[in-house]
């Protein structure tokens, strides 16, 4: 049938119908002539991409379905947390998504669901397509960009559903081989809808290790960056940290990988067959480019700890005092390097998390201050020097480029536990449980605009890093200032103020660029930064930089673009886009 009668039986317009298509929703044959002859399967193919875009489900949400890499019931749950995140009163929007996920499910297809597409950004065929693929915690995200064209051509984002129940309470571990599955088919999907990508990158959650064999199989599971085992206490009273810390002097952290390390070897759970370890994001691009031994960016290696940062090498020293010497080191890397090929497509060495979100989000590196509010928070800027004092992490960006780092533990869930305060209030007195964010937001934007003061909030809920026991705190109460809206902004103000005590006095910073979920959805908290800092402020146009990132770092290796600066160029803040 032609597509006439095609728009009839699904009220579907023609622009919309050759927009799935363009899209890699739809496989239409073409008749000798080279006219479009549409088929029944895909009439119910459109019918089932209606219903599914009348309750909002993006084009590669609907994508991964389609392809096996999500189901019906995992799609309904991310749509709902989409729904919550976006809306207050979500209830009964909500409602309505339920009953159409439900006749989906029972095969109803025919209902008359009204819906007229508006997004149509078509794909325009580019020799600078990139891919980058970020493996979080709990998520994974890729990013298909075009770099000559300056867009964002489609994001995708899986549950990393990876978890393992532990035998400890203080073990925090993932299922490497189910993250390797997911990417894997993740990246077979995209680079089939885009055969013209010129690279990949892959970024993912440091610190954490996987050990692999001489095969460069995994024979453990990944522990990952929030595992306690190495803040447990040895038998002389002190933790395996602290243990670390007096043999070496040197200090790392739980979750760090040779703390991990060196906890398993001390307690016999590292695996007879290791032959070494690396991170997930390593072990992936192994598994990517069929290699069986890892190489490891410098950003990588550095976050595992009893890492030289000046000589960009492993404290061999340390480790040999440690007796950690009984397994090979992975080789590392401070260049933009091509680890191999997936599908005749280079793949770059992986890069970290936090450096490859700085890529993806400053344009101008040496000027630029990043500031990331999420649940957690971070500041970084980057620096020609190898040199740091007690309160900065001084990170490897790439060769003789460093990032420092200062990291709360709360952050933007600081905010949160002020929400659930007043949530738990309100449903006490037999009133609705909606989420209150946008009525704290107001209250505080009101506070700010009349220039009342806000409460002294020291948002440590979560302790530090250095000193998980210290407390948070709410100060200067008086009866004038007890207010919610200055309370709110209190908090507001304690989570960037937290970022703020990590700046040297002159960091020769001309401009701040905010990104996460905090920053974009508490509207007050720009102004609040730009007043603290006294720097402009940009919002991060890139939602997954992360992703970003490591598609910029794979496009300078894969000589797509030059250097970084080139690639930088790709950036772009809120108030770029028209």
């Amino acid at each position: 049938m032609f597509i006439n009668d095609v728009v009839k039986r699904t009220g579907l317009t023609k622009k919309a119908i050759r927009f799935y298509e363009d899209k890699g929703l739809l496989s239409v044959q073409r008749q000798i002539n080279g006219y479009r002859s549409y088929s029944e399967d895909n009439i119910l193919t459109l019918k089932k991409i209606k219903m599914l875009r009348s309750c909002g489900v993006s084009v590669s949400d609907i994508k991964l379905l389609f392809g096996n890499m999500i189901t019906i019931e995992e799609l309904l749950i991310k749509r709902k947390k989409e729904v919550e995140n976006a809306y207050e009163n979500y209830s009964s929007m909500f409602e309505d998504i339920l009953n159409v996920f439900q006749n989906y499910k029972k095969g109803q297809y025919d209902l008359d669901v009204q819906f007229n597409e508006t997004t149509y950004n078509s794909f325009i065929p580019s020799d600078t397509l990139i891919l980058g693929i970020d493996i979080g915690t709990t998520s994974i995200s890729a990013v298909v960009i075009d770099i000559e064209n300056k867009t964002n051509v489609e994001t995708y984002t899986l549950d990393n559903a990876a978890g393992i129940k532990s035998s400890s309470p203080c073990f925090n571990e993932q299922n490497p081989r189910i993250i390797h599955d997911k990417v894997i088919k993740l990246a077979e999907l995209i680079v089939t809808g885009y055969p013209g990508i010129k690279a990949i990158g892959v970024t993912g959650q440091m610190h954490g290790i996987v050990y692999i064999d001489e095969k460069g199989d995994a024979v453990s599971p990944l522990v990952t960056w929030q595992d306690k085992r190495a803040d447990e206490m040895l038998e002389n009273s002190c933790t395996y940290c602290e243990k670390i810390f007096e043999v070496t002097s040197k200090r790392i952290y739980t979750g760090f990988g040779f703390a991990t390390h060196y906890y398993n070897l001390l307690n016999e759970l590292v695996p007879s067959s290791a032959y070494s370890f690396c991170s997930i994001m390593d072990y992936v691009v192994m598994k990517l480019t069929n290699q069986y031994r890892p190489l490891i960016h410098v950003s990588v290696a550095a976050s595992f700890g009893l890492f030289d940062t000046k000589t960009l090498s492993f404290d061999k020293e340390s480790i040999l005092k440690l007796g950690m010497d009984n397994i090979a080191l992975p080789d590392v890397t401070d260049e933009f390097f091509i680890a191999g090929n997936y599908k005749k497509i280079p793949v770059s060495v992986a890069i970290g998390d936090n450096q490859a979100s700085f890529i993806g989000a400053v344009e101008n590196l040496h000027e630029t201050v990043l500031v990331n509010i999420g649940t957690g928070s971070q500041i970084s800027f980057m620096s020609d020097f190898c040199v740091t004092d007690d309160r900065l992490e001084l990170r490897p960006l790439f060769k003789d480029k460093y990032i420092l780092c200062g990291s709360a533990l709360c952050g933007g869930a600081s905010y949160a536990l002020l929400e659930s305060f007043f949530r738990s209030y309100i449903k006490a007195s037999n009133s609705d449980n909606s989420l209150q964010y946008d009525i704290l937001n107001k209250l505080a934007y009101d506070a700010y605009k009349q220039n009342k003061k806000p409460l002294a909030v020291n948002t440590l809920f979560s302790g530090k890093r250095s000193n998980p026991n210290i407390q948070g705190s709410i100060l200067n109460i008086t009866r004038e200032n007890f207010t919610p809206g200055q309370l709110a902004l209190g908090f507001i103000t304690g989570i960037c103020k937290e970022l703020y005590d990590f700046m040297p006095i002159n960091p020769e910073k001309k401009l701040i660029v905010a990104s996460g979920n905090a920053v974009r959805k508490i509207p007050v908290m720009k102004q609040v930064i730009e007043d603290m800092f006294g720097l402009p402020v940009q919002i991060s146009y890139n939602n997954e930089e992360a992703s970003v990132g490591a598609a910029l770092f794979s496009a300078i290796a894969a000589n797509v673009v030059k250097n970084i600066y080139e690639a930088s160029a790709f950036i772009s803040y809120r108030e770029d886009i028209k």
